[in-house]
């Protein structure tokens, strides 16, 4: 599973959520930029990845995001149950091993 594909299952839950209540009168891509943060700072858990979220959220729209962290892992989980956390960890392992320079 490519990079793009992880950006689309991030963003369908993120857009689901829509956690400003901005869709109904925003463009689609509202949240690109928000669920593409998400996706570079993705983790193995669950709990992390929704203090990501919450991070990312807070970053971005400040006073006007008023979600919690636990509702922020709630929606990690949903992002757990499709098996990205796995894939993404597995692309940026390799990316790491093709980009970085091994030291010793």
């Amino acid at each position: 599973m490519g990079n793009k594909m992880n950006f689309e299952i991030i963003k369908k839950v993120i857009d689901k959520w829509d956690p400003i209540d901005l869709l109904d009168h925003a463009p689609p891509d509202e949240y690109d930029i928000e669920s593409w943060e998400i996706l570079l700072k993705f983790q193995h858990s669950i709990e992390q990845n929704g203090m990501v979220i919450y991070e990312v959220f807070s970053k971005a729209f400040g006073m006007t995001f008023t979600k919690s962290v636990d509702e922020c892992v709630s929606i990690a989980k949903k992002n757990n149950g499709t098996g990205i956390t796995k894939t993404v960890m597995k692309s940026y392992y390799f990316t790491a091993l093709v980009i970085l320079p091994w030291k010793e």
